[in-house]
């Protein structure tokens, strides 16, 4: 464990934890300081142990090879998320596994939602608290840009994909965030302004009005709103847009008639601003002056007369900026499509009610969730004017299913050809009993038939893991021959294992000296209780040695050499160690750690109080005559020198 406090500075190179070097498959190697540093914060946060939210989710993503592939190629957590969604769509929901899917919306979530990573509490820079970063980026916010890769498409996919886990994405700083970055600059800014001038309590109405939200998303200007709200109205009767929101927006269309932002002489969507349109936002908006002189006088001072103002405007068109004045840049678009009317379509309309199988009446739309509007929020953005021309958006139809979408006790909810079984166990069951259902053999089965194949095996995979020193799991592919039936029960694809550290350090030499301790230690207690036991005989005790006696006293002779010698070898391993430490181009990682050179300086002090113990008792202890071996060989007498100098 010496080389696991700091992950990120293992995983920051390919060159340090591929698995041709590491022996095991660490997925987080070599991505992104916040990919890294938002893994292990999800991990220590939600999935570190058995008993923690998201802990069998982890271990069931690890053992996912699409999963793993998805995370070999994706650049971040807002990556990963979209290619998951990707992959889901594509193999129809089979992948991939639930597991995989939440564990990463969880991490998504906290890469661009943590104080410590993504939004800096009262923008005073992120917190540290679980200690992910490097002290120098304690204060650093190392998600940020995975927040501007954030947009109203994919903030809608993830909603739909995550569920309750995304339901952080939807507060209000978000909803701002992505609409200014996907929206125009003219739409978005007299938004947010006008939006923080209500009062309090119409404030909170607006957060809480789902179907506002909703034409808020669909839509790109704020005249097009009033259009679009009548189309939703007359598609689905029961579509209200409470009173607040509508009193919003006439304040939004005043705005975006004075803002210097809005560039009405030159933006196409601005110059769609037809009689119609004015007609109606002059019918909602009572309480302000959009009569058609007044409006026209406005745009004309703007730099653009409509031909529908012909006759009205009483004030001259200023000369028109040079091109290049003013530079608005489109940072982002979502594309949508018109909703088609409650009942005409296989596919269905969203905002309709759940039509009953007995009658064609349709149950009221109550939309309380905000997360319902972010996923409904790209269904409609020009639909007014597709619906004055006819036109009907082109939509995919998923062969061999009919996917439909009701709205039941005012929460929309998708139906599906059948529940993956997975889903229902990571819902339903608590972490611990997820994991040892996945895991666990199967119950025993009656006596196979001996005409029965036996399933085909390969060998295990290397340990999977987030990064190195926690668990994670081996998989194998176990296949029955085809045409045959095999034996039950079936073998286990997934096997728990532990990723090592994957240090460039030769710690076996730190685990030989504890195991030559150990050893030591033993014969060291087998000697005491021989010599313990010679002691205690007396002269009587020698006349007839039985044979037990003979083996206490050859242990008494021959054990002590043993204990000696292990103090020697002792010696060499420990000088090689401190060698490892000591010296930075030897083994790098070795001298980079704090705890191995305290172990290091531990087995040095122990050794040496040994070594100390052993020349003051052969100097004030003598040898028994009994113990003492002759020897007339000088070579024999230069290796027993070592020996005999440490001890009597």
């Amino acid at each position: 464990q010496f080389f696991c406090n700091t992950p990120e500075t293992l995983l920051e190179s390919l060159d340090n934890c591929k698995p041709e070097v590491c022996g095991d498959k660490l997925l987080m190697c070599g991505k992104s300081p916040c990919w890294r540093y938002a893994t292990n914060y999800t991990y220590l946060t939600w999935a570190k142990t058995p008993n923690q939210k998201r802990y069998a989710q982890r271990i069931q993503a690890a053992g996912d090879d699409e999963c793993n592939d998805l995370v070999d190629s994706a650049t971040g957590p807002v990556d990963m998320l979209s290619k998951i969604a990707a992959k889901k769509k594509k193999s129809g929901g089979s992948e991939p596994t639930v597991g995989c899917i939440k564990f990463n919306c969880q991490l998504m979530v906290d890469a661009v939602l943590g104080s410590e990573l993504g939004i800096a509490p009262n923008n005073g820079g992120c917190t540290n608290e679980k200690n992910v970063k490097p002290d120098a980026l304690a204060t650093a916010c190392p998600c940020n840009a995975e927040l501007s890769l954030l947009n109203l498409q994919k903030l809608t996919d993830f909603t739909s994909l995550c569920g309750n886990i995304a339901q952080g994405l939807m507060s209000d700083a978000v909803f701002e965030s992505i609409l200014k970055a996907s929206k125009e600059p003219c739409y978005a800014e007299a938004y947010v302004k006008r939006k923080h001038n209500q009062t309090a309590n119409d404030f909170k109405s607006i957060n809480n009005d789902v179907n506002c939200s909703f034409l808020t998303n669909a839509v790109d200007t704020a005249f097009h709103w009033f259009s679009e709200e009548k189309v939703q109205e007359g598609l689905n009767p029961h579509f209200r847009v409470k009173r607040p929101c509508k009193t919003l927006f006439c304040d939004v269309f005043s705005e975006t008639l004075t803002s210097q932002i809005c560039q009405w002489s030159s933006d196409k969507k601005l110059k769609d601003f037809s009689a119609a349109d004015h007609a109606l936002i002059e019918q909602e908006c009572t309480a302000t002056d959009f009569s058609k002189q007044t409006v026209c006088n406005q745009l004309t001072i703007r730099g653009w007369t409509p031909s529908w103002c012909s006759g009205v405007v009483t004030v001259t068109s200023p000369p028109t900026s040079p091109p290049g004045n003013v530079q608005i840049r489109r940072l982002a678009e979502t594309t949508s499509t018109t909703l088609p009317p409650c009942g005409t379509s296989d596919v269905g309309n969203l905002l309709c009610g759940a039509a009953k199988s007995d009658g064609p009446a349709a149950e009221p739309l109550l939309l309380t969730d905000q997360t319902q509007v972010w996923t409904l929020a790209n269904a409609t953005s020009t639909s007014h004017r597709q619906a004055q021309q006819g036109q009907m958006p082109h939509e995919e139809k998923n062969p061999g299913t009919t996917p439909t979408q009701v709205a039941r006790e005012g929460r929309l909810q998708h139906s599906t050809p059948t529940p993956a079984p997975l889903d229902n166990q990571l819902q339903d069951v608590p972490p611990t009993a997820q994991l040892e259902r996945r895991l666990q053999n199967p119950a025993p089965a009656p006596a196979p038939s001996p005409d029965l194949q036996d399933y085909s095996t390969t060998a295990w995979s290397t340990c999977t893991c987030l990064f190195q020193c926690i668990d994670g799991v081996k998989t194998r592919a176990v296949v029955c021959p085809p045409g045959e039936r095999c034996k039950e029960p079936k073998p286990s694809m997934v096997q728990n294992c532990v990723c090592g550290h994957c240090s460039k350090c030769m710690l076996i030499i730190l685990k030989i000296i504890a195991y030559t301790s150990f050893g030591e230690v033993g014969f060291c207690l087998i000697a005491f209780l021989c010599f313990l036991k010679i002691s205690k005989l007396g002269e009587d005790d020698f006349s007839e040695i039985g044979i037990c006696t003979k083996i206490v006293g050859c242990c008494c002779r021959g054990i002590p050499c043993i204990v000696k010698s292990l103090v020697w070898v002792i010696m060499y391993m420990m000088l090689f160690l401190v060698f490892e430490v000591v010296v930075p181009n030897f083994q790098k990682d070795c001298s980079t750690s704090q705890n191995l050179k305290v172990a290091t300086a531990i087995i040095a002090i122990v050794w040496g109080l040994q070594l100390l113990f052993g020349f003051t008792f052969k100097r004030f202890k003598k040898m028994p005559p009994w113990l003492h071996n002759p020897t007339t060989s000088n070579f024999m007498k230069m290796i027993l020198a070592p020996l005999r100098a440490i001890g009597p």
